[in-house]
């Protein structure tokens, strides 16, 4: 496999993940990231998450409030006047698509201070990102258009616990369903096959896909043949008293700063090696349906070889950029 210098960067990352009780644990997710279209498509939604400023406007922030009238709110800071008879419309995104949701406001002349919120919200996807319009008028004629982003997230069980409508809400079954299908192909060593159910950017080239899918086949074989089979695999609700050994994701933090509603499942697994410890799989859902994210490795706090088994997964993760470097022209 040959991948050239000038269009890859290689990351090993190290995560610090204090646990639940005062015990933490360090472990390494490996992410190789094409510098170009990919690049190219992080740094535009990281973009678009700025609060904008125009030549008649400042946004100040946006917010989501409420809890079962989920509203939009945004502040914004008028930098010159608008002339004879100002007003304001502002047209925020409809989660439940068709014609946005809208506010009009006639001002003062003085009036450079506005605090708008939108009508209650019948929905809203968890980790999109929407577009408020904001459209500035004198005498009802158009003066100035003005455009925000405002991504909605919220912790999945808070979520649940304010009420909140969520539209991408994920059928538990059919996690523990994609879950299942992991394990299997886990177990029987189909590396290639497992792979497949994790999610990749879209704006990967076949070849950056190509060299991902590898290295994540690659990290998969490596936890096989440390940890063995995963077995006995029950549903438990936490992680309280375990140690993150090992873990492993697609893409990099900035990809899932951009995309963070990350739905997860724990399971209390045996191991073919004989420990037992908590099975983590995280999934998403941004291609319009229900992908792997990343999966992770606990062991009891307690477990004397715990650290030993994180530090050779992070040596190991070395080995493998090494491994992929090796083959760089």
């Amino acid at each position: 496999m040959l991948i050239k210098k000038s269009s890859y960067l290689i990351f090993v990352r190290y995560i610090y993940i204090p646990a639940i009780i005062a015990i933490s644990a360090t472990s390494s997710v490996l992410a190789i990231v094409k510098k170009d279209d990919y690049e190219t498509y992080v740094k535009s939604k990281l973009e678009l998450l700025k609060p904008s400023v125009s030549e008649y406007v400042k946004t100040i922030d946006t917010n989501f409030i409420g809890n079962k009238d989920l509203k939009y709110n945004i502040r914004y800071t008028l930098l010159k006047g608008l002339g004879d008879k100002p007003s304001i419309r502002v047209e925020f995104e409809n989660p439940a698509g068709g014609d946005p949701l809208i506010v009009e406001k006639d001002l003062e002349q003085d009036e450079n201070e506005l605090d708008i919120s939108s009508p209650a919200l019948p929905g809203i996807k968890n980790g999109e990102i929407y577009t408020i319009k904001l459209l500035l008028f004198s005498d009802e004629h158009l003066v100035a258009t003005h455009i925000d982003h405002s991504r909605f997230y919220s912790n999945p069980k808070l979520a649940e616990i304010f009420g909140f409508n969520i539209y991408n809400k994920p059928d538990k079954e059919e996690l523990i369903k994609l879950s299942s299908n992991y394990f299997s192909l886990f177990n029987q060593n189909k590396y290639e096959k497992a792979v497949g159910l994790f999610h990749y950017p879209v704006s990967f080239t076949s070849q950056k896909l190509k060299t991902e899918k590898y290295a994540i086949s690659k990290v998969l074989q490596y936890l096989s043949e440390e940890f063995g089979e995963i077995k006995n695999e029950q549903l438990v609700e936490s992680r309280k008293d375990y140690q993150l050994v090992a873990s492993i994701q697609s893409a990099d933090d900035r990809y899932w700063f951009i995309h963070p509603y990350a739905p997860e499942i724990l399971y209390k697994v045996g191991f073919g090696n004989g420990e037992e410890g908590i099975f983590l799989v995280n999934f998403c859902d941004i291609n319009g349906s229900w992908e792997i994210r990343s999966i992770a490795y606990f062991l009891p706090a307690s477990n004397p070889k715990a650290q030993e088994y994180a530090f050779d997964f992070r040596k190991e993760m070395r080995k493998l950029i090494k491994q992929i470097e090796s083959g760089i022209e």
